[in-house]
């Protein structure tokens, strides 16, 4: 079902008992997955105790290409530094995760601050994303009230001419009206006179 939803962004399955075969399957997920921002794998079993790894091997392997996935919980999984390291590569060349939640597994301080610093890495380039979307949309909103500015100036001076048209035309049907009216009392007092 996850394969084909193009809606779902969170996703929390914490404390589910799901294995290496859930791993793996999470793993093809997220080759696939365009909507996917938040997953939420904490307290399971993902390596059956350090069993069974190669599930949670492929799902860290797609952790590479991913670009759309923000945070990711793996806490109290019961992973090793093993996993730390696989981890520490996925993270070295994604740049999207920028919240990844580690506790309560076997992973070593060298390796804890090399995917913190990873983090750090692509929170300050989704912070920068954030900003200049941010500005490209004030921009075009700005945009658009000029524009709209604009439209309502040309407007105003299209409704200004027209009256000015509309009042020259009344003026001049006066004005014939008046030399109308002129020549008929020219005519009734020529012919009175006559």
């Amino acid at each position: 079902m996850l394969m084909i939803n193009k809606t779902l962004r969170k996703l929390e399955l914490e404390g589910n008992k799901l294995g290496p075969k859930t791993a793996r399957e999470f793993g093809h997920l997220l080759r696939i997955s365009t909507t996917l921002k938040f997953l939420d794998l904490d307290n399971n079993m993902l390596t059956n105790d350090g069993d069974d790894t190669s599930g949670l091997l492929t799902f860290i392997e797609a952790l590479k290409t991913n670009k759309t996935l923000l945070s990711l919980n793996m806490a109290n999984n019961r992973l090793d530094e093993t996993i730390g390291k696989a981890f520490e590569e996925a993270l070295a060349v994604n740049y999207s995760l920028i919240d990844f939640e580690f506790g309560f597994n076997q992973f070593s301080v060298d390796t804890i601050r090399k995917i913190q610093f990873y983090l750090r890495r692509n929170k300050a380039i989704y912070d920068e994303n954030q900003l200049r979307e941010w500005n490209e949309r004030r921009f075009m909103r700005d945009e658009d009230q000029a524009l709209q500015q604009k439209y309502l100036k040309l407007q105003n001076e299209v409704e200004k001419k027209r009256m000015a048209e509309e009042e020259y035309e009344t003026k001049e049907r006066e004005v014939a009206e008046m030399w109308r009216r002129k020549r008929l009392d020219y005519d009734i007092e020529r012919n009175s006179l006559i």
